[in-house]
């Protein structure tokens, strides 16, 4: 659910069910902030 009405608004919720809500000012700064989070990390051992 977003939290302004512009979608500019990213909550983070980590393992421990504790959350984190960024806001990103622009929504195509919470989509490129969200592809970012979705790539795969350098330091994966699989």
């Amino acid at each position: 659910m977003p939290y302004c009405e512009t979608g500019a608004d990213v909550r983070l919720t980590f393992t421990d069910e504790s959350w984190v809500r960024l806001s990103l000012g622009h929504q195509n700064n919470a989509e490129r902030f969200c592809a970012l989070l979705a790539l795969p990390s350098a330091n994966n051992n699989s």
